[in-house]
């Protein structure tokens, strides 16, 4: 309000609050014991990987059903939620305001090119092209049991609509979590600490990836993922000098 009132409140000043504001809420979504306490019960029995897995399963037996039926086009969204989270590691929220030819394209090659405004930031994430299987899984939710040819003629016709609904309106609430509830007993914001953690153990000088997926700008990226990611490094090094010297290596 001060900055409003001395008439330095302009689209810079907007976005640098936003940016701050975000890294505030998600360190307040990280402190609390039992998140720590869930994402280690997640770890005991599954990792990142498994979403994907869950994710094609669930696309596996949506084409074993009539395409029409309720239960496939559930199966299918399922399978493309899970998939969506893991690909962007973007929030839920964000997810659930995606619009056909708007926030999200499909190219000439068949892959789609997702680009959207982050609502607790209000700045633009861009990670252009999805993965093949993402992209494949949306055209299926498009399609549902209809031919693969048909998808242009289908997308004429859904311009401006909700991804996930292939409506005008999208989906209230916290459609992303109550799925993974259901299959992982977890909320949908663990997906992006997920993501982090797995880069940060197999890929430890990979900060800049998490600063990326997360839509943070080099000067709000949380203090605390790259602390994280500097102390796995350094044990890396720390395993590598020891690993030398044990092979009587200088």
């Amino acid at each position: 309000m001060l900055a409003l009132r001395g008439g330095l409140l302009d689209a810079a000043a907007v976005a640098a609050f936003g940016d701050a504001i975000a890294c505030l809420r998600d360190e307040q979504d990280a402190a609390p014991p039992a998140k720590a306490e869930a994402l280690r019960a997640f770890a005991e029995q599954f990792d990142i990987g498994d979403l994907l897995l869950r994710a094609a399963a669930c696309a596996e037996k949506a084409n074993a059903l009539p395409g029409h039926t309720a239960e496939a086009a559930r199966l299918r969204l399922k399978a493309l939620v899970f998939a969506l989270l893991v690909n962007g590691g973007d929030r839920q929220g964000d997810l659930l305001e995606v619009r056909i030819a708007r926030e999200i394209a499909r190219r000439p090659d068949g892959l789609w090119r997702l680009a959207l405004r982050q609502g607790k930031t209000q700045r633009a994430k861009e990670n252009d092209a999805l993965w093949p299987f993402t992209s494949s899984l949306i055209d299926r939710h498009i399609l549902a049991d209809r031919p693969a040819w048909r998808i242009d003629e289908l997308l004429s016709g859904l311009d401006g609509a909700n991804l996930l609904t292939l409506a005008t309106e999208g989906y209230g609430g916290y459609l992303p979590t109550t799925m993974l509830q259901e299959e992982f007993a977890i909320p949908g914001h663990f997906v992006r600490s997920l993501i982090v953690n797995a880069l940060r153990v197999h890929q430890p000088d990979a900060a800049w990836a998490a600063q990326i997926l997360l839509g943070h700008t080099n000067r709000t990226m949380q203090a605390t993922y790259l602390t994280d990611f500097r102390f796995t490094a350094a044990m890396s090094k720390y395993h590598a000098v020891i690993g030398a010297f044990a092979a009587g290596q200088p």
